[in-house]
C-alpha cells in the first residue's frame, strides 16, 4: 500500500490518526481526504473548479463547498497538527465563516465526519482518537424544525447541524 503523505505526517504527531492509502499523486501520494486540485475530489459549488483541501470550505447549512478564490477569506495563525495556520472562508450561501477542510477535520466538522455515508475514503478519524472503519446502517429523517434531510444510524436524540435544534428519532433503524 502506498501511504498518503499527509495522513502519514499527521499520524507521526497523533498515533490515533489512520494512514489511508494514496489514490492520487505521483510524487507524493494523497488520499481523497487530502486531495489536491488536480485530483478532482473537492469541487467548488460557486466556480465549479476542483480545489486543494486546504483551499476549500464546506457550508453545513447548505451542504455546499466554496473555495478561497470565490469568497472573502482570512488567514488565522493557529497551530494544529503540523500546520501553523488555516483559512476561514466567508460563505456566500449563509454569510458565516467556515474553516477549510483540513481544519474542519481537526475540529471534527469535516463533511465526511458529520455524514459518514458520503465518505469516499475510510476510515474516518474523530477528535479524541475514535475511528469509524465502516458505515453503520442508516435512516434518512427530516429535521422537524428546518426540514433538512439528515442521515442517522440509531434511535436517540440528535442536534441538527443546520438549525442546531434538538429532536428525537424513535422506532427502528
Amino acid at each position: 500500500m502506498k501511504k498518503c503523505l499527509t495522513c502519514d505526517m499527521i499520524h507521526m504527531l497523533d498515533k490515533s490518526y489512520p494512514v489511508r492509502e494514496a489514490r492520487h499523486g505521483t510524487s507524493s501520494g494523497r488520499c481523497d481526504w487530502h486531495a489536491w486540485d488536480d485530483d478532482g475530489v473537492w469541487i467548488c459549488d460557486v466556480c465549479g473548479r476542483a480545489q486543494f483541501d486546504e483551499n476549500i470550505a464546506w457550508c453545513p447549512r447548505h451542504d455546499k463547498y466554496v473555495c478561497k478564490s470565490c469568497a472573502e477569506h482570512q488567514r488565522i495563525e493557529e497551530k494544529y497538527w503540523f500546520w501553523s495556520h488555516y483559512l476561514l472562508v466567508k460563505c456566500p450561501s449563509c454569510g458565516e465563516e467556515h474553516p477549510t477542510l483540513s481544519r474542519a477535520e481537526y475540529l471534527g466538522e469535516h463533511p465526511w465526519q458529520t455524514n459518514p455515508y458520503k465518505c469516499r475514503d475510510m476510515p474516518i478519524w474523530y477528535p479524541g482518537g475514535r475511528i469509524l472503519t465502516e458505515v453503520p446502517k442508516k435512516k434518512i429523517v427530516s429535521c422537524p424544525s428546518c426540514q433538512r434531510q439528515l442521515t442517522v444510524s440509531k434511535v436517540g436524540e440528535y442536534r441538527c447541524p443546520s438549525c442546531h435544534n434538538r429532536f428525537v428519532v424513535k422506532g427502528k433503524i
